[in-house]
């Protein structure tokens, strides 16, 4: 055999895998699709409930909102209604309309927005808060704040979290101070218990004086989650 058959015969051993790459492509990209297959046909009821739900929010058309806030929705457009609000408020800065709208999609009624110098205020009441004579949150504010806890951690905001508090209390509290400042911060351990960042919360009770903002002249038993200027 010369040196040129023995070269001739080695490339044509070596030919005979060239088919290879091809064929490991062409099985990963069926793998792929078997994933994704399996994947989309999951029956799990829960997720199916999640996306059901998620349907219904981004085709709504009309609502009413906090305070009676109302606005009107496109049904049929691609984009989550919500998400786009969001992106609204990371990319600008965040109004007492725009919170109106957030509420609206969230059908959340009882809440009041106040857009005063500390920031955009929300106001929860001490009766939609707060089980009677228990200091509990009751099932419509943890609702309520489950929704408000994705704004606050999405935005770029400080959030204050302020206890407010009538001059009457109920038995077990030392003081007003006391009591406000037990409603506020379970307002802050409920969005710690959503992975909101700590960082990004701060928390305080004043007791039975006016807030700023509110417009009352009397004090009254609330809690103020106010979105604060973007950090810089």
């Amino acid at each position: 055999m010369t040196i040129k058959d023995y070269f001739d015969e080695k490339e044509k051993e070596n030919s005979q895998y060239t088919w290879m790459p091809v064929f490991i492509a062409l099985m990963m990209v069926l793998l792929t699709l078997f994933i994704f297959l399996s994947t989309f046909t999951e029956s799990d009821k829960e997720k199916v409930k999640i996306f059901k739900a998620q349907y219904k929010k981004s085709t709504m058309m009309r609502g009413k909102g906090g305070m009676g806030a109302e606005t009107v929705v496109d049904a049929g457009i691609p984009d989550d209604p919500l998400q786009a609000l969001i992106n609204r408020m990371k990319s600008g800065k965040i109004t007492k309309k725009l919170m109106d709208d957030f509420l609206t999609l969230n059908q959340i009624k009882e809440l009041q927005v106040k857009d005063g110098k500390r920031g955009v205020c929300l106001i929860l009441p001490d009766v939609v808060g707060f089980e009677p004579g228990n200091n509990r949150l009751t099932d419509k504010a943890q609702k309520y704040l489950f929704d408000i806890s994705y704004l606050v951690a999405a935005l770029p905001y400080t959030v204050e979290i302020k206890g407010y508090s009538s001059e009457k209390i109920p038995p077990g509290y030392i003081d007003t101070l006391e009591f406000s400042a037990r409603r506020s911060f379970m307002v802050y351990e409920y969005f710690l218990s959503q992975n909101v960042n700590p960082i990004k919360l701060k928390v305080s009770g004043c007791g039975d004086i006016v807030s700023p903002d509110s417009g009352n002249k009397t004090p009254m038993d609330k809690v103020e989650i106010i979105f604060k200027s973007p950090e810089l």
